[in-house]
């Protein structure tokens, strides 16, 4: 094939646009990294702070944009990476079915908005993990420290279970899905 028909069957390949958003998140996410340096102390006893970390919009900033759009940014590459997994068996075994069928007739658009509302929803908990601080204070470091110990147990133990859902979903049901993917693959490609 010529270059520009090449580009063109890559362009309607749904794995390959799935590859294209998942790079789309990831970028935003290395970028929300660099961002954080504005937040962090680079030595113990905060000896090495940034002069602006006090700052009220940079803490709201780190809690809103860094921590929970970073952590939505992650959850969905995370759930782009099982789509594409889905994507790459489905075309590899030739696999027919509802579930195939119904996957798709889902645009990549839809596709992307379905992830990135369940990526909003399962880390929700980021937005409750921090907590700022009044502008100068002595403790502009202390925002910190995780929001977890909070004096309302009962809330500290809902952020808890809502957190620790967070992780097993995100951390564990996703590699045991891409796993089983890719092992029925490797089974069906023998």
């Amino acid at each position: 094939r010529d270059k520009n028909n090449q580009k063109q069957y890559i362009k309607g390949e749904k794995m390959y646009e799935l590859l294209k958003i998942n790079s789309i998140f990831n970028m935003i996410e290395c970028l929300l990294s660099t961002l954080t340096l504005a937040n962090e102390c680079l030595g113990p006893n905060s000896v090495y702070c940034s002069s602006i970390m006090p700052n009220m919009f940079v803490q709201y900033f780190k809690i809103y944009v860094i921590n929970y759009f970073g952590e939505v940014m992650k959850t969905s590459s995370n759930l782009i990476m099982v789509a594409f997994s889905y994507e790459r068996y489905t075309k590899a075994c030739s696999i027919k079915g509802e579930l195939c069928d119904l996957f798709k007739r889902t645009s990549i658009k839809k596709l992307t908005f379905y992830i990135l509302l369940i990526s909003f929803i399962l880390s929700g908990n980021k937005i409750f993990e921090y907590q700022a601080l009044e502008e100068n204070t002595d403790q502009a470091v202390s925002f910190e420290m995780p929001f977890l110990i909070m004096k309302d147990p009962k809330r500290s133990g809902l952020l808890i279970f809502y957190s620790t859902m967070h992780y097993f979903i995100t951390d564990f049901v996703f590699l045991l899905i891409n796993l089983v993917i890719d092992i029925l693959l490797w089974k069906n490609m023998k």
